[in-house]
């Protein structure tokens, strides 16, 4: 019999490698250049959160922080894509209201999904929502 190994994590880590040298390849162009910038800075928490990711399955001990810090990387990438989308050449004059519609947008977004899912993944806890409305935490 065969003994069959899950490879997820080294996918996850090619994955995240690639990511990596993208933005470094995006960023290393033109450092001036603001869309280079924020397209570097969201590749690079893409790349951090699947090596978060990869991490939390190679250590199981240590899976409770890697998901942390993946849930951190993943908050970044999201604020990465407003700069991104920020530094868009815009063909019409009104850039103001693109971008706070843009941000109300991902506000809307950030909030409704946390309150969907009623999960919140603190520095120091990981507490999930029951249906009878109590917090269960692990330390």
């Amino acid at each position: 019999m065969t003994h069959l190994i899950d490879q997820t994590p080294s996918y996850l880590l090619i994955i995240a490698a690639l990511n990596l040298a993208l933005a470094a390849y995006i960023f290393f162009r033109n450092r001036q250049a603001t869309m280079n910038r924020s397209f570097a800075f969201f590749a690079s928490s893409l790349s951090l959160w699947t090596a978060a990711l990869a991490f939390g399955l190679l250590y199981p001990a240590y899976y409770i922080p890697t998901l942390q810090l993946a849930f951190a990387t993943g908050s970044l990438s999201a604020m990465g894509v407003v700069m991104f989308v920020e530094a868009l050449p815009v063909p019409y004059s009104s850039t103001g209201h693109f971008i706070l519609c843009s941000r109300c947008i991902l506000w809307l977004v950030l909030y409704t999904s946390h309150e969907y899912f009623g999960r919140s993944i603190g520095p120091r806890q990981v507490s999930v929502r029951s249906k009878s409305d109590t917090y269960f935490s692990r330390s």
